[in-house]
């Protein structure tokens, strides 16, 4: 019978867990501290990291469908969904180590996994027009989502540009971004500030931050709503448009750094 510590030592390398916790604080501090006990539930019950994929995406497509309702409570149950989409994504990968199943249908799947995260904006977008009345979030929403794809597609295409360079052994298979190298004011700034700020449009953080800005808005008595070329602003759909933008700003930058850096080779 497989044990936490076996689940630790296995799936969880200390290599690895250093990097996720430089990254991604949020999952290496938290996440990872609760992954084991479900892994060690699914291994006992010989439940397959294809079947936790499956069942992660389940959890994303009903948190999404949630937000369409555009009502407070269940965007909160939203947002946990999502939570729970996170975990799972931990999991699969950690029963894949411990149990030794590694297939190509479960990087296919995985692969569909990540392919989803443009439903929130798309979703989300839906949910606002229908709380606050206003069609453009829908446009909004869309447009997001759009470019979330397009994010995906570069990421994709990078992770196949870095596999073939390793096997022809060029220099871009050790590709760092090459804003967080340059020794300019704008790499500076990048290193300094966006690096930082990121983590508010993070997946791996903004669903906890609407949590904290739903329960916010629902517990406080004042409702307030500023509107901008017609369109309202509250807390939550300001920082739809904050966590939007950002994603626009960072896969335009991301999306034109690594297409010159890799065109060098």
């Amino acid at each position: 019978m497989v044990t936490i510590g076996d689940i630790r030592k296995i799936a969880q390398p200390p290599e690895k867990m250093r990097q996720e916790i430089k990254d991604y604080p949020f999952i290496g501090h938290l996440l990872r501290r609760i992954s084991p006990y479900f892994t060690k539930f699914f291994v006992e019950h010989n439940i397959t990291p294809n079947q936790v994929t499956a069942l992660s995406i389940l959890f994303v497509i009903v948190g999404s469908l949630l937000f369409v309702f555009g009502d407070y409570y269940l965007m909160l149950i939203g947002c946990v969904f999502y939570l729970f989409w996170l975990l799972l994504d931990r999991v699969d990968g950690e029963i894949a180590r411990v149990t030794n199943l590694k297939t190509i249908g479960g990087l296919y799947l995985e692969n569909v996994h990540h392919s989803l995260d443009c439903c929130f904006f798309a979703f989300f977008g839906i949910g606002l027009y229908k709380m606050l009345g206003s069609i453009a979030f829908v446009y909004f929403g869309f447009t997001f989502a759009l470019f979330l794809s397009i994010g995906e597609c570069f990421m994709f295409s990078r992770v196949i540009a870095r596999k073939e360079g390793i096997e022809k052994g060029k220099r871009y298979a050790k590709y760092v971004n090459p804003l967080r190298k340059k020794r300019s004011l704008i790499g500076t700034i990048y290193r300094s500030i966006y690096v930082k700020i990121r983590y508010l449009f993070h997946f791996s953080y903004i669903h906890m931050i609407l949590i904290c800005i739903l329960t916010f808005e629902l517990l406080s008595p004042i409702k307030s709503i500023c509107v901008i070329y017609g369109i309202p602003l509250t807390v939550l759909s300001a920082y739809f448009f904050f966590c939007g933008f950002g994603w626009i700003f960072r896969v335009s930058i991301g999306g034109i750094t690594n297409y010159v850096y890799l065109m060098k080779d």
